[in-house]
Parts: C-alpha cells; structure tokens; sequence
C-alpha cells in the first residue's frame, strides 16, 4: 500500500511540477513574451504541449502557427479555475473557454492557415499548475466564425463533409447548383439533440426548412445561389454537414459512398460505365485502380519505358497508365500485373501510400497484419493518415477485395482530408 501511495504522488508532482519549458527565462505574461508551441507532426495530426504553473492570478500567453486549415483539438487540466482564450494575429479574440469546477477542458475549433495567440486565464488568485495539449488534425473543413448572417455566409462545395459547432446561433453556408436537380442534405451529432435546416434564396427569403433526424433530406431545387442557415443545435454541440448530388443511377443520394464518388467523377477520375452506371459494388479491378492513380495525380503517361509484365502487352488498353506506375515507382516490376484481377486491400495500401507519398507512424495495430506481412509498413502509414480505421472486430482483412466504392472512398481520404471520419 505505501508503495502505491508513492507511485500516486511521483505522478502528481510530475503533473503538476513548477518547471517550464521557460523556467530560465522570462515567463509568457504578456503577447510580446508569448512562448511558442511548436507542433511536432505524426501522420494526419501534429501535437503541441506545455506544462506550467502560474502564480497568484496570473496569464500565460502562447502562440502556435496553423499551416492549413485544420481542426484544433485543445485539451486542458489544471488544479483550479481558468479561462483558455484564442486569438488571431492580431490579437482579436475567437474563442473563449471557462474551465470552472470540472478544471479541465476538451474542445475543438477550425482555423485557417496563420499565426495565433493562446492565452491562459487563472480565474482565482490560487497557484495553479496546469496541462496544455493541443492537436491539430488535417481532417476535415470547420466552419469559419463568424457565419451568422449571409453577408458572412461560409462557402462550401457540394459532395464534401463540413465541420461545425453549435452555440446557441445560426451557422449560414452558401452553395451553388448548376442545373435543376436533386440535392440530399444530412445534418448528424454525436449527441442526440435538435436538428434544423433552412434553404434560403440569394436574397435570404426562405425557401423550405426541416428538423432532421438521421435520415438524409432529399430535395429538388432549380439552378441558382443558395445560404443554408443550420439552427436549434444545442449549445456545446459538433455537427457535421453535407450537400450530396446523384451523378450515377445506381448511386442514389443516400449510399454511403455517394459524395466520394461524385467528387471523384467531378474530377474526371472515374467516368462509370455506360448508361450512367458506376457499378459501386463490384470489385475494382487492378488495372482499373493503376487508371485512376495516374488521372489523380495528373501523371504524363507518354514515353515511359515497358515494364515487361507477361500479361500487359503494348496493345492493352491500360497499358500506358500501367507503365506509369511502374516507373514512377508507385508500383514494383515484376513477371505479372494480374490487371484483370480484383485490386486486394494490402496492394492497395502499397499503391495509395507510395501514390500520395503518405509518412507517419500509426499508434494501434491490425490483428491479422503482423509486423511480418509483407505490407505491414503500407498499412500501417494508411492508418496513420487515417485512411483507414480498419474494421470492428480490430481486423484489416489484407487478401479481401476492394470494392469500386471502397477504392474510391479510400483514394477521397488520401487526396483530401475532408474525407477522413470525424472524430469530433
């Protein structure tokens, strides 16, 4: 028992030392001595942390640099009241954060790419020691503050998940359609809260509105400018929203991956079969996967030498985009290509993490996929940039294949982070 005791108190004095990473320097108490935090990046996220004490009442200032927009998880423990408060650079503040009893806080906000200021606010004239974390993460787009009013309206793009967080205030997007056509709007939270949605014309006149629950809101709307004002989302809530349009028949608007196939087709990527089909849930095939890398990266694929594959001659009609592949190093020379054979889920990881050159080091690990699996590294990079989150049971399923759905899903997450699951 003494020696628990013991452990317990190292710990607490760790947590909750006095030292500094500016114990021999001035402290942080104004924005010219503001200490920096610099991010350290692993994968999909960077981190930043400091661990202080501030004596009788004081502020501690920090700044910290975004390099894109991101969301900005901020998670903070101390051993009394505070006030966490962001600001831009010029100090006009964004965000304002009371820790009362609970002496701790974990929130998320969005921020474009700049320099800001993180000030720390002992509430009391208590000496207090706290804990500072702040992660940011290329996951997504968070609405942009101010957004209330349509003068401020935030533009978003159609078939793309966009973050936000309700605070007793209406939230206004503005989006635009090219032609007369059916649209499905999905508003979720991770609380089960209320859920309402407006269609305003680009003179701000309402033109339909609905609570929602679940279910996505399938609606027609001619061509035109349109705000779409979210409201009733309970105070302290994160949502996210989307805007999804129906280019294939056999992908309504409610398949589960309908916006990362559009936004796929947007960018002539895939084109589908004919008769508007895009046969989502067929295996894709490995020449197929070899085409739609090259487009998506905007690969030349005139002059490149023959990768000798037995089964690729010069005449097959993805043999160019597979000659690219190979000798953009993307994917090994070898006897076979197997093009016609369906795409299995460890070579993709070898194609997607070697196509968009992704780094980072993945924290967890796959049951079926030990260090000895030839694509062990590839899987591992996939996970760390979130790509994958694997399945359930804590399984990746290497040798099964890859749907043209599931491919397209994957390849919108390693090409644009809005397509990476919300972690809130």
């Amino acid at each position: 028992m003494k020696s628990v005791i013991l452990s317990f108190i190292a710990v607490m004095a760790f947590l909750f030392s006095p030292l500094s990473s500016f114990a021999m320097g001035e402290e942080p108490t104004d924005f010219y001595l503001a200490q920096e935090l610099p991010f350290i990046k692993n994968g999909n996220e960077a981190h930043a942390s400091e661990q202080n004490y501030i004596n009788d009442g004081g502020i501690h200032y920090y700044y910290f640099q975004v390099d894109d927009y991101q969301k900005i998880n901020i998670q903070f423990e101390a051993t009394s009241s505070a006030t966490i408060e962001i600001y831009d650079e010029d100090r006009n503040e964004l965000f304002s954060f009371n820790i009362g009893y609970t002496k701790n806080l974990n929130k998320t906000i969005g921020l474009k790419k700049g320099k800001y200021f993180l000030s720390v606010d002992a509430s009391t004239w208590d000496n207090i020691s706290y804990q500072l974390d702040l992660t940011a993460m290329k996951q997504g787009t968070f609405e942009q503050e101010p957004n209330d009013t349509i003068t401020q309206a935030n533009p978003i793009s159609l078939n793309k998940k966009y973050y936000g967080y309700g605070r007793w205030e209406y939230d206004i997007y503005q989006f635009e359609l090219l032609e007369n056509q059916v649209i499905g709007i999905r508003l979720t939270t991770p609380y089960s809260a209320s859920k309402s949605v407006s269609i305003l014309d680009f003179s701000g006149r309402e033109v339909t509105s609905k609570y929602l629950d679940d279910d996505i809101w399938q609606l027609q709307l001619p061509a035109g400018q349109y705000y779409l004002k979210v409201s009733s989302v309970y105070e302290e809530n994160y949502y996210d929203i989307e805007i999804a349009t129906r280019k294939f028949k056999d992908v309504p608007i409610d398949f589960w991956a309908v916006k990362e196939i559009n936004y796929l087709s947007d960018l002539t990527i895939i084109k589908g079969y004919a008769h508007s089909m895009f046969k989502p849930n067929d295996s894709v095939k490995r020449a197929q996967a070899a085409v739609m890398l090259v487009r998506s990266l905007g690969l030349n694929t005139e002059n490149h030498p023959d990768p000798k594959f037995k089964d690729v001659p010069k005449t097959y009609w993805a043999y160019k985009e597979i000659a690219t592949l190979v000798d953009e190093g993307i994917y090994p020379k070898g006897e076979y290509f197997y093009p016609e054979q369906p795409l299995k889920r460890d070579d993709m990881a070898r194609m997607l993490v070697n196509a968009y050159r992704l780094q980072g080091q993945y924290n967890g690990s796959f049951k079926d996929v030990p260090k000895t699996h030839w694509a062990y590294s590839y899987i591992q990079r996939l996970a760390a940039n979130g790509v994958t989150t694997g399945y359930s049971d804590g399984t990746y399923k290497p040798n099964l294949s890859v749907t043209r759905a599931q491919f397209s899903v994957f390849m919108c997450r390693a090409i644009d982070s809005d397509y990476i699951p919300s972690t809130y």
